[in-house]
């Protein structure tokens, strides 16, 4: 009868070693693959507006691949919705079927955020209910709000100012014509009489800018940096 040892294939651990390292490297290689090709999709079919939203475009959208556009969609809700992590696999996919097949309807919740069908697109805007609570504005200390915009008042700003969301108030004197359902969720700057900036909208104080208006920045842009899809 043969011996076992005919029918085994031994390797030494250095040929072992080196398998490893090369599959380590042509996964990291296919990886990269992949990140570049949904980071070029969220270029075109994602635009990020000033006022803490994004206009998604449906078609290009579905016309990628199932990978691809379930981790664009992921940036995007993750982004906007001020999250540390994307929503759920199953969630994320119904999601994306609905939007593929046209069938969304007025549309969706999810990850903290309102998706609508809106003149051909679809808008992702922050959901109202989900808003974080305004944010006290300290002279010189840099403050974070929603986990989508932040904050660094100057040294000698006034007090008693805070961070928070435009919510249902209409702006009067803002100068960009903005969806009412993303303009609930925008940042503004307030202090006991009202809203002093909402750059966003557009708006700031008759005589130009104020000192904080020119610091108010989006903390988590909607490029899809470190999210990962599980």
């Amino acid at each position: 009868m043969s011996s076992l040892s005919n029918y085994l294939v031994y390797s030494s651990p250095s040929a072992n070693t080196e398998r490893l390292v090369a599959t380590a490297r042509r996964l990291a290689r296919a990886r990269q693959a992949l990140e570049l090709s949904w980071a070029r999709l969220l270029a075109r079919a994602a635009t990020p507006d000033p006022a803490g939203f994004v206009r998604l475009d449906p078609g290009r959208l579905a016309a990628a691949s199932e990978e691809l556009g379930l981790r664009a969609l992921a940036a995007v809700l993750t982004a906007v919705g001020g999250a540390d992590y994307p929503p759920r696999l199953e969630r994320l996919e119904r999601l994306y079927r609905d939007i593929a097949h046209g069938v969304l309807g007025r549309g969706r919740t999810l990850g903290g955020c309102r998706i609508v069908p809106y003149r051909g697109t679809l808008l992702v805007c922050r959901e109202g209910k989900k808003l974080a609570p305004p944010a006290p504005a300290r002279p010189g200390a840099k403050i974070n709000w929603d986990g989508r915009s932040s904050l660094r008042p100057a040294p000698n700003a006034p007090k008693g100012r805070c961070l928070g969301a435009v919510g249902p108030v209409k702006v009067n004197d803002a100068t960009r014509d903005v969806p009412a359902i993303a303009r609930i969720g925008a940042a503004a700057l307030r202090d006991v009489r009202g809203i002093i900036a909402a750059p966003g909208l557009g708006f700031a104080p008759r005589g130009g800018r104020t000192d904080a208006a020119p610091l108010l920045r989006a903390s988590r842009p909607a490029t899809g940096a470190g999210v990962k899809v599980v």
